[in-house]
């Protein structure tokens, strides 16, 4: 397993060039303006690229070699969906550094601290991303996938931004007050809640792509 997820990140290595000023622009460009959850949206630009990784195998046809060697086809689909997990929990890292580094920095403008916030909305956007496209890239595998991806991608990405100014454009509708309530006293239930939906998605997300990656011939 370990050196599957390693071929994921060798396969990648190139992105780093792209991925990296992505997640550190978006950072700085969406804490300023959603500072509980701008670090998220920089984290979830590296988990994007590394949700290409299956495109970009199936175009070099080394999907064949893979499944020549001797490992479970269940095992190659884990590396795939744990890949963009990975580098999620990198990109989080670096744009949580690069916050600091601005905030130390002689700029005119500060970043918002980083908060567990963002490893919530990250978790849950990546899981969404994936348990959607994955199904979809290995049952139908062409370029079409590739513009469903980015679509996909562009959705989750500002789906938290959207969702908030739709609650702070509807507060006096009286469900968006009694869970802005129910979020006052239990701040935890409403990540926990989003938490475990997401991860259930992703595991019947997973089973669904194993039976399709084990029914093809290579």
């Amino acid at each position: 397993m370990y050196k599957l997820i390693h071929k994921e990140f060798m396969l990648l290595i190139n992105q780093f060039v792209i991925a990296v000023p992505i997640g550190i622009i978006s950072s700085i460009m969406f804490t300023q303006a959603y500072p509980d959850y701008g670090y998220a949206m920089g984290a979830f630009a590296f988990a994007w690229v590394s949700s290409i990784a299956p495109s970009m195998e199936a175009k070099n046809h080394t999907e064949i070699i893979i499944n020549s060697l001797p490992v479970l086809r269940s095992e190659i689909i884990l590396a795939k969906y744990l890949s963009p997990f990975l580098y999620a929990a990198f990109g989080l890292l670096l744009v949580a550094l690069a916050g600091i580094l601005v905030n130390i920095s002689p700029l005119s403008f500060h970043l918002p601290y980083f908060k567990c916030q963002n490893v919530v909305i990250t978790l849950i956007s990546v899981s969404a991303l994936v348990s959607i496209y994955y199904p979809l890239l290995y049952r139908f595998h062409n370029n079409v996938v590739i513009f469903v991806n980015v679509a996909l991608s562009q959705l989750f990405l500002f789906m938290p931004s959207s969702i908030d100014n739709y609650i702070n454009g509807h507060t006096n509708v009286s469900w968006v007050q009694q869970m802005l309530q129910y979020n006052l006293y239990t701040p935890w239930a409403l990540s926990l809640l989003g938490i475990t939906i997401a991860l259930m998605l992703l595991i019947i997300s997973y089973l669904l792509t194993v039976k399709i990656y084990t029914a093809k011939d290579f």
